[in-house]
């Protein structure tokens, strides 16, 4: 028989248990929502309602899936990623809409039927960029909505390529997005700039099943100078404000419109447009993709010279552009050897950091 002293302490044990039992359930409910919620935040948990309206189940990406039928691939570790993800971002742009069957009413669309790497396999990356951009210009500088596809090394339906009979693997395509950002991949124009929004090219076959073909000889044939960029630009901007129809691209037996042998391989080709492109959105905001800015934040010391103690990573903070170079607070990044520079492109420069 517990006397009244004791019976008070084994009442005070036994609430203890009780309200340590109930910190505890609690503490393992929030611990499982809040990993919940962080986890449906990488996958973008939603509602099959919800998926179809932005992607219906019959549209996939131009690279096929990994789990798809390819042919078999040499006995080698570590494939390269085939950046899925990226391919499902393109799919998801805000400004493509999947319950359309046709191009609404002032809708129209451009694009350099050849994607693939136009500038032959030796020269890859650099020079398909560079096209990248001449092709965004050119839509924006004719009022039609850019159609960007992938960096295409073959487009045989594989998911890898052996690089130049190296037996090494690569991708066979990667998006564009993998390596850039801004409006030449989809992403809103700065404030202040009216164009229509970049869309990928399986949106674009979605909407435009036929399209109108054009062919780059008979429109070139009118070039007083094969080597101008402007005045291919003009000529084709010519042909394409006198269009009604949405759905146009250059004919994809006719090769792309700026060649390594008539633009990117003469030294003066660019002497003429560049007052005006360097003044476009795809140069005065030109920027890299997060992962490029991650894979330099995880080198920077090994590429340039240490930044100071005070300066943030690059993709620790939200992308922000600038006409000309930039401020930061402590200590200052200052470039002014490009054209234009942003908030992160002039911490990328190599003229390097200093105090304004």
């Amino acid at each position: 028989m517990l006397t009244g002293l004791d019976l008070r302490a084994s009442l005070k044990r036994r609430h203890f248990y009780y309200l340590a039992g109930l910190t505890f359930i609690c503490s393992i409910y929030f611990v499982f929502f809040l990993q919940w919620r962080a986890f449906s935040d990488i996958i973008d948990v939603s509602s099959p309602e919800e998926a179809e309206t932005v992607v219906p189940p019959d549209v996939q990406a131009e690279v096929p899936a990994e789990d798809s039928e390819t042919p078999p691939l040499p006995a080698v570790q570590g494939l390269p990623p085939l950046y899925s993800q990226f391919h499902d971002a393109e799919l998801r742009l805000p400004q493509q809409d999947w319950n359309q069957s046709r191009p609404g009413p002032d809708e129209k669309f451009f694009t350099n039927s050849s994607f693939k790497n136009s500038c032959g396999a030796a020269l890859g990356w650099g020079n398909a960029v560079q096209e990248h951009i001449l092709n965004a210009y050119l839509a924006y500088k004719a009022g039609r909505s850019f159609v960007f596809g992938n960096f295409t090394w073959n487009d045989d339906g594989s998911l890898y390529s052996d690089y130049e009979n190296t037996g090494k693997l690569i991708p066979s395509q990667i998006p564009y997005s993998v390596l850039l950002r801004g409006s030449i991949v989809g992403d809103r124009f700065p404030q202040g700039v009216r164009a229509p929004l970049a869309v990928s090219k399986t949106y674009f076959d979605h909407l435009c099943p036929s399209k109108l073909d054009l062919s780059r000889a008979e429109i070139h044939a009118n070039l007083s100078s094969p080597n101008s960029v402007a005045e291919i630009t003009e000529e084709w901007v010519s042909v394409l404000e006198g269009l009604d129809e949405p759905c146009v691209q250059s004919a994809p037996e006719s090769g792309p419109i700026y060649t390594h042998h008539d633009v990117f391989g003469v030294r003066t080709a660019l002497v003429d447009v560049w007052p005006d492109l360097k003044r476009s959105p795809f140069i005065t905001h030109f920027a890299w993709s997060p992962l490029v800015e991650l894979a330099f934040d995880t080198n920077r010391d090994l590429l340039f010279l240490p930044a100071p103690s005070t300066q943030p990573p690059l993709s620790s903070e939200p992308y922000t552009s600038t006409p000309r170079g930039t401020r930061r607070s402590q200590g200052s990044w200052r470039c002014t050897c490009g054209a234009a520079t942003t908030r992160r492109t002039a911490a990328r420069s190599r003229c390097g950091p200093r105090t304004l």
